[in-house]
Protein backbone atom coordinates (compact mmCIF):
# COMPACT_ATOMS: atom_id res chain seq x y z
CA UNK A 1 0.00 0.00 0.00
CA UNK A 2 2.91 2.04 0.64
CA UNK A 3 3.96 1.72 -3.15
CA UNK A 4 0.81 3.02 -4.33
CA UNK A 5 0.82 6.37 -2.21
CA UNK A 6 4.65 7.07 -2.83
CA UNK A 7 3.46 6.71 -6.65
CA UNK A 8 0.65 9.15 -6.70
CA UNK A 9 2.30 11.76 -4.70
CA UNK A 10 5.48 11.84 -7.58
CA UNK A 11 2.74 11.79 -10.15
CA UNK A 12 1.31 14.72 -8.84
CA UNK A 13 5.00 16.48 -9.00
CA UNK A 14 5.60 15.35 -12.09
CA UNK A 15 2.33 16.53 -13.50
CA UNK A 16 2.72 19.52 -11.97
CA UNK A 17 6.31 19.90 -13.05
CA UNK A 18 5.29 19.32 -16.24
CA UNK A 19 2.47 21.48 -16.74
CA UNK A 20 4.53 24.74 -15.95
CA UNK A 21 7.07 24.19 -17.93
CA UNK A 22 4.60 23.62 -21.13
CA UNK A 23 3.98 26.90 -20.42
CA UNK A 24 6.87 27.89 -21.30
CA UNK A 25 5.97 26.80 -24.96
CA UNK A 26 4.27 30.72 -25.46
CA UNK A 27 7.01 32.31 -24.17
CA UNK A 28 8.92 30.78 -27.49
CA UNK A 29 6.64 31.74 -30.02
CA UNK A 30 6.47 34.71 -32.16
CA UNK A 31 9.66 33.91 -34.14
CA UNK A 32 8.75 31.97 -37.36
CA UNK A 33 6.83 33.07 -40.71
CA UNK A 34 6.53 30.20 -41.73
CA UNK A 35 3.82 27.40 -41.74
CA UNK A 36 0.95 28.63 -38.54
CA UNK A 37 2.46 32.05 -37.38
CA UNK A 38 1.18 31.17 -33.54
CA UNK A 39 2.36 34.03 -31.38
CA UNK A 40 1.27 34.32 -27.65
CA UNK A 41 3.11 38.15 -26.88
CA UNK A 42 4.40 39.48 -22.87
CA UNK A 43 3.21 42.92 -25.11
CA UNK A 44 1.63 44.51 -27.72
CA UNK A 45 2.16 48.36 -28.38
CA UNK A 46 1.58 50.36 -31.34
CA UNK A 47 2.92 53.91 -32.35
CA UNK A 48 0.42 56.33 -31.82
CA UNK A 49 2.14 59.80 -30.74
CA UNK A 50 1.08 61.79 -27.78
CA UNK A 51 3.48 64.69 -26.59
CA UNK A 52 4.58 67.50 -28.99
CA UNK A 53 7.93 66.14 -28.50
CA UNK A 54 6.54 62.51 -29.49
CA UNK A 55 4.60 63.95 -32.39
CA UNK A 56 7.45 66.16 -34.02
CA UNK A 57 9.72 63.30 -33.12
CA UNK A 58 7.32 60.14 -35.62
CA UNK A 59 6.39 62.99 -37.87
CA UNK A 60 10.06 63.61 -39.08
CA UNK A 61 10.69 59.38 -38.55
CA UNK A 62 8.10 58.74 -41.01
CA UNK A 63 9.23 61.68 -43.84
CA UNK A 64 12.42 60.22 -43.15
CA UNK A 65 11.27 56.80 -43.90
CA UNK A 66 9.38 58.06 -47.15
CA UNK A 67 12.54 59.55 -48.67
CA UNK A 68 14.92 56.47 -47.70
CA UNK A 69 11.96 54.59 -49.27
CA UNK A 70 12.03 56.33 -52.61
CA UNK A 71 15.95 56.23 -52.56
CA UNK A 72 15.62 52.58 -52.07
CA UNK A 73 13.84 52.20 -55.51
CA UNK A 74 15.18 55.26 -57.57
CA UNK A 75 18.82 53.80 -56.90
CA UNK A 76 17.85 50.87 -58.69
CA UNK A 77 18.05 48.06 -55.94
CA UNK A 78 14.76 47.25 -56.83
CA UNK A 79 13.97 45.27 -60.24
CA UNK A 80 10.39 46.85 -60.18
CA UNK A 81 11.65 50.61 -60.45
CA UNK A 82 9.82 51.34 -63.32
CA UNK A 83 6.29 50.18 -61.99
CA UNK A 84 4.43 53.33 -60.83
CA UNK A 85 2.58 51.34 -58.26
CA UNK A 86 5.43 50.43 -56.68
CA UNK A 87 5.61 54.25 -54.92
CA UNK A 88 2.21 54.40 -53.38
CA UNK A 89 2.54 54.73 -49.56
CA UNK A 90 1.20 50.85 -48.80
CA UNK A 91 4.55 50.03 -50.96
CA UNK A 92 6.31 52.54 -48.59
CA UNK A 93 8.13 51.74 -45.03
CA UNK A 94 5.00 51.95 -42.53
CA UNK A 95 6.72 51.04 -39.18
CA UNK A 96 5.30 54.33 -37.42
CA UNK A 97 1.76 54.14 -38.75
CA UNK A 98 -1.10 53.86 -36.35
CA UNK A 99 -2.65 50.97 -37.74
CA UNK A 100 0.26 48.61 -37.27
CA UNK A 101 0.50 46.45 -34.15
CA UNK A 102 3.79 44.78 -32.82
CA UNK A 103 3.26 41.54 -30.55
CA UNK A 104 6.68 41.29 -28.21
CA UNK A 105 7.49 38.21 -27.01
CA UNK A 106 11.52 36.93 -25.58
CA UNK A 107 12.52 35.43 -28.32
CA UNK A 108 10.48 37.28 -31.31
CA UNK A 109 8.26 39.62 -32.30
CA UNK A 110 5.36 39.55 -35.01
CA UNK A 111 3.88 42.70 -36.82
CA UNK A 112 0.21 42.39 -37.70
CA UNK A 113 -1.94 44.98 -39.49
CA UNK A 114 -5.93 45.02 -39.67
CA UNK A 115 -5.98 41.67 -37.81
CA UNK A 116 -3.58 39.67 -39.75
CA UNK A 117 -0.42 39.51 -39.24
CA UNK A 118 2.49 40.42 -41.61
CA UNK A 119 5.21 38.67 -40.94
CA UNK A 120 7.09 37.22 -37.36
CA UNK A 121 10.55 36.98 -36.77
CA UNK A 122 13.25 36.19 -34.43
CA UNK A 123 14.38 39.13 -32.69
CA UNK A 124 18.44 37.53 -31.61
CA UNK A 125 18.89 38.11 -27.90
CA UNK A 126 17.69 41.83 -27.93
CA UNK A 127 14.64 40.79 -26.04
CA UNK A 128 11.55 42.72 -26.14
CA UNK A 129 13.50 46.22 -26.78
CA UNK A 130 10.65 48.16 -28.12
CA UNK A 131 12.84 50.42 -30.44
CA UNK A 132 14.67 47.78 -31.19
CA UNK A 133 11.95 46.32 -32.63
CA UNK A 134 10.71 49.23 -34.37
CA UNK A 135 14.62 49.61 -36.03
CA UNK A 136 14.35 46.07 -36.98
CA UNK A 137 11.25 46.39 -38.53
CA UNK A 138 12.62 49.15 -40.66
CA UNK A 139 15.22 47.17 -41.94
CA UNK A 140 13.22 44.38 -42.66
CA UNK A 141 10.72 46.34 -44.77
CA UNK A 142 13.96 48.15 -47.21
CA UNK A 143 15.13 44.49 -47.61
CA UNK A 144 11.44 44.07 -48.78
CA UNK A 145 11.75 46.98 -50.80
CA UNK A 146 15.03 45.72 -52.38
CA UNK A 147 13.36 42.82 -54.32
CA UNK A 148 16.95 41.89 -55.48
CA UNK A 149 18.22 41.25 -52.08
CA UNK A 150 14.80 40.03 -50.87
CA UNK A 151 15.94 37.06 -49.30
CA UNK A 152 18.27 39.12 -47.21
CA UNK A 153 15.72 40.69 -45.04
CA UNK A 154 16.83 39.37 -41.99
CA UNK A 155 20.36 40.68 -42.49
CA UNK A 156 19.16 44.37 -43.25
CA UNK A 157 17.48 43.99 -39.82
CA UNK A 158 19.91 42.68 -38.12
CA UNK A 159 22.68 45.40 -39.80
CA UNK A 160 20.26 47.74 -38.72
CA UNK A 161 19.54 47.37 -35.64
CA UNK A 162 23.49 46.62 -34.78
CA UNK A 163 23.77 50.35 -36.76
CA UNK A 164 20.99 51.72 -33.88
CA UNK A 165 22.75 49.94 -30.94
CA UNK A 166 26.10 51.94 -32.11
CA UNK A 167 24.85 55.06 -32.62
CA UNK A 168 22.52 55.19 -29.40
CA UNK A 169 25.61 54.66 -27.49
CA UNK A 170 27.55 57.34 -29.55
CA UNK A 171 24.55 60.22 -29.33
CA UNK A 172 24.38 59.22 -25.24
CA UNK A 173 28.02 60.14 -24.80
CA UNK A 174 27.47 63.29 -27.06
CA UNK A 175 24.89 64.39 -24.91
CA UNK A 176 26.64 63.99 -21.73
CA UNK A 177 29.76 65.74 -23.06
CA UNK A 178 28.52 68.59 -24.54
CA UNK A 179 25.95 68.98 -21.06
CA UNK A 180 29.48 70.18 -19.53
CA UNK A 181 29.90 72.99 -22.07
CA UNK A 182 26.96 74.47 -22.05
CA UNK A 183 24.68 72.31 -24.82
CA UNK A 184 26.76 74.23 -27.75
CA UNK A 185 26.73 71.73 -30.37
CA UNK A 186 23.11 70.48 -29.50
CA UNK A 187 21.86 73.97 -29.44
CA UNK A 188 23.61 74.06 -33.05
CA UNK A 189 21.73 71.23 -34.12
CA UNK A 190 18.56 71.05 -32.44
CA UNK A 191 18.33 74.99 -32.24
CA UNK A 192 18.19 77.08 -28.86
CA UNK A 193 14.66 77.21 -27.47
CA UNK A 194 12.90 80.16 -27.60
CA UNK A 195 13.02 82.27 -24.01
CA UNK A 196 9.43 83.22 -24.60
CA UNK A 197 8.21 80.09 -24.28
CA UNK A 198 8.01 77.88 -20.98
CA UNK A 199 9.17 74.05 -20.70
CA UNK A 200 11.67 71.98 -20.82
CA UNK A 201 14.44 72.82 -23.60
CA UNK A 202 14.56 70.64 -26.82
CA UNK A 203 18.06 69.46 -25.77
CA UNK A 204 17.23 68.72 -22.15
CA UNK A 205 14.31 66.35 -23.61
CA UNK A 206 16.05 64.79 -26.79
CA UNK A 207 18.32 63.39 -23.97
CA UNK A 208 15.97 62.08 -21.25
CA UNK A 209 14.58 60.19 -24.36
CA UNK A 210 18.38 58.79 -25.33
CA UNK A 211 18.71 58.13 -21.62
CA UNK A 212 15.39 56.36 -21.55
CA UNK A 213 16.06 54.16 -24.76
CA UNK A 214 19.51 53.08 -23.58
CA UNK A 215 17.84 52.24 -20.14
CA UNK A 216 15.36 50.58 -22.22
CA UNK A 217 17.91 48.66 -23.83
CA UNK A 218 19.91 47.24 -21.18
CA UNK A 219 17.29 45.92 -19.15
CA UNK A 220 15.69 44.21 -21.80
CA UNK A 221 18.57 42.01 -22.30
CA UNK A 222 19.42 41.52 -19.13
CA UNK A 223 14.94 40.31 -19.16
CA UNK A 224 16.36 37.92 -21.77
CA UNK A 225 18.63 35.92 -19.93
CA UNK A 226 16.69 35.82 -16.99
CA UNK A 227 13.81 33.82 -19.42
CA UNK A 228 16.33 31.71 -20.96
CA UNK A 229 17.97 31.04 -17.64
CA UNK A 230 14.18 30.02 -16.01
CA UNK A 231 13.52 28.01 -19.35
CA UNK A 232 16.39 25.45 -18.38
CA UNK A 233 16.17 25.27 -14.47
CA UNK A 234 12.16 24.41 -15.60
CA UNK A 235 13.31 21.37 -17.59
CA UNK A 236 16.11 20.30 -14.64
CA UNK A 237 13.07 20.93 -12.15
CA UNK A 238 11.83 18.03 -14.41
CA UNK A 239 14.36 15.90 -14.37
CA UNK A 240 15.19 16.51 -10.75
CA UNK A 241 11.68 15.38 -10.27
CA UNK A 242 11.91 12.27 -12.12
CA UNK A 243 14.89 11.12 -10.50
CA UNK A 244 12.78 11.43 -6.88
CA UNK A 245 10.13 9.14 -8.35
CA UNK A 246 12.49 6.58 -9.33
CA UNK A 247 14.24 6.81 -6.34
CA UNK A 248 10.96 6.48 -4.26
CA UNK A 249 10.29 3.14 -6.59
CA UNK A 250 13.27 1.91 -4.68
CA UNK A 251 12.75 2.56 -1.15
CA UNK A 252 11.30 4.99 0.92
CA UNK A 253 13.59 7.61 2.34
CA UNK A 254 16.61 9.17 1.25
CA UNK A 255 18.85 11.93 1.55
CA UNK A 256 19.87 13.30 -1.74
CA UNK A 257 17.20 13.39 -3.50
CA UNK A 258 14.71 15.12 -1.12
CA UNK A 259 17.24 17.76 -1.11
CA UNK A 260 17.83 18.39 -4.43
CA UNK A 261 14.10 18.31 -5.58
CA UNK A 262 13.36 21.24 -2.36
CA UNK A 263 16.59 23.22 -4.28
CA UNK A 264 15.75 23.29 -7.81
CA UNK A 265 12.37 24.14 -6.76
CA UNK A 266 13.46 26.82 -4.85
CA UNK A 267 15.98 28.08 -7.64
CA UNK A 268 13.23 28.04 -10.15
CA UNK A 269 10.68 30.30 -7.84
CA UNK A 270 13.04 32.64 -7.45
CA UNK A 271 14.21 33.03 -11.03
CA UNK A 272 10.65 32.94 -12.06
CA UNK A 273 9.70 36.04 -9.29
CA UNK A 274 13.32 37.92 -11.03
CA UNK A 275 11.35 37.30 -13.95
CA UNK A 276 7.86 38.43 -13.02
CA UNK A 277 8.87 41.72 -11.72
CA UNK A 278 11.00 42.55 -14.56
CA UNK A 279 8.43 42.39 -16.90
CA UNK A 280 5.84 44.31 -14.31
CA UNK A 281 8.91 47.07 -13.76
CA UNK A 282 8.79 46.86 -17.98
CA UNK A 283 5.51 47.09 -18.21
CA UNK A 284 4.94 50.06 -15.87
CA UNK A 285 7.80 51.55 -17.93
CA UNK A 286 6.41 51.37 -21.14
CA UNK A 287 2.81 52.82 -19.61
CA UNK A 288 5.39 55.89 -19.21
CA UNK A 289 5.87 56.36 -22.71
CA UNK A 290 1.29 56.19 -23.32
CA UNK A 291 -0.77 59.25 -23.75
CA UNK A 292 -3.01 59.49 -20.73
CA UNK A 293 -6.35 60.79 -21.46
CA UNK A 294 -7.39 63.57 -18.54
CA UNK A 295 -10.76 65.33 -18.20
CA UNK A 296 -10.25 68.13 -16.07
CA UNK A 297 -13.51 70.42 -16.05
CA UNK A 298 -12.46 74.24 -16.93
CA UNK A 299 -9.09 72.79 -18.59
CA UNK A 300 -8.01 73.79 -22.18
CA UNK A 301 -5.30 70.97 -21.82
CA UNK A 302 -6.49 67.40 -21.56
CA UNK A 303 -3.41 65.15 -21.35
CA UNK A 304 -0.88 65.11 -18.96
CA UNK A 305 2.91 63.60 -20.04
CA UNK A 306 5.35 62.57 -17.76
CA UNK A 307 8.23 62.04 -20.35
CA UNK A 308 7.90 64.17 -23.03
CA UNK A 309 8.19 60.85 -24.97
CA UNK A 310 4.30 59.61 -24.94
CA UNK A 311 3.92 57.78 -27.98
CA UNK A 312 3.21 54.18 -27.86
CA UNK A 313 -0.13 52.37 -26.79
CA UNK A 314 0.61 49.37 -24.60
CA UNK A 315 -1.68 46.42 -23.91
CA UNK A 316 -0.48 42.86 -21.83
CA UNK A 317 -0.70 39.91 -24.12
CA UNK A 318 -1.59 36.53 -23.60
CA UNK A 319 1.54 35.10 -23.00
CA UNK A 320 2.38 37.58 -20.11
CA UNK A 321 -1.08 36.04 -18.85
CA UNK A 322 0.13 32.26 -19.19
CA UNK A 323 3.23 33.41 -17.17
CA UNK A 324 1.46 34.77 -14.49
CA UNK A 325 -0.43 30.82 -14.36
CA UNK A 326 2.98 29.43 -14.90
CA UNK A 327 3.98 31.22 -11.70
CA UNK A 328 1.00 30.31 -9.83
CA UNK A 329 2.07 26.65 -10.65
CA UNK A 330 5.47 26.74 -9.38
CA UNK A 331 4.76 28.20 -6.39
CA UNK A 332 2.35 24.87 -5.72
CA UNK A 333 5.10 23.05 -6.97
CA UNK A 334 7.35 24.23 -4.39
CA UNK A 335 5.11 23.83 -1.77
CA UNK A 336 4.56 20.52 -2.37
CA UNK A 337 8.03 19.51 -3.20
CA UNK A 338 9.09 20.93 0.25
CA UNK A 339 6.41 18.48 1.94
CA UNK A 340 7.43 15.49 -0.34
CA UNK A 341 10.82 15.89 0.71
CA UNK A 342 10.63 16.29 4.28
CA UNK A 343 8.26 13.17 4.44
CA UNK A 344 10.41 11.05 2.19
CA UNK A 345 14.00 11.89 3.69
CA UNK A 346 15.98 9.26 5.36
CA UNK A 347 16.01 10.14 9.50
CA UNK A 348 19.36 9.61 11.11
CA UNK A 349 20.32 6.30 12.18
CA UNK A 350 20.10 5.45 16.11
CA UNK A 351 23.79 4.48 16.15
CA UNK A 352 25.12 8.08 14.01
CA UNK A 353 22.46 9.98 16.96
CA UNK A 354 24.25 7.71 19.76
CA UNK A 355 27.39 8.95 18.34
CA UNK A 356 26.03 12.43 18.07
CA UNK A 357 25.08 12.44 21.92
CA UNK A 358 28.04 10.74 22.68
CA UNK A 359 30.46 13.28 21.27
CA UNK A 360 28.30 15.81 23.05
CA UNK A 361 28.00 14.63 26.40
CA UNK A 362 30.69 15.38 29.21
CA UNK A 363 33.52 13.14 29.98
CA UNK A 364 33.23 11.67 33.81
CA UNK A 365 36.75 12.97 34.56
CA UNK A 366 35.25 16.60 33.47
CA UNK A 367 32.11 15.96 35.81
CA UNK A 368 34.84 15.41 38.79
CA UNK A 369 36.11 18.57 38.20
Amino acid sequence: MLFPKRLIVWGVLLILSLSQFVLYLPATTCTNSKGLRLCAPQFTITVIGGSSTANEFIASVREFLRLISYLTIDMGWSNEFTDPSVYEDENLVDTFQPDKVFELNYFGFCKRSNKSKVYCTSNENYGMDVLEVLVRDVGIQLGNISTTRSNETKKFGDSLVLTYRLALTSIRDFLKHDKHTGNALSKALIGSPDPNVKGVSPTKNYLKGVNLAFILMMFNGMVFYFAVLEIIVGFLSICVVSAFGGALSVGKRHRLFPMLLKSSSSILVVIATLTILCNIVYLIALKTLEPEEVTDVGSDNAAVHTTGWELLKVNVGSGFIMGLARYAIQWVLLVLAFLAANHYKAKPKKSDKYTEDTSNSPSPDLMEK
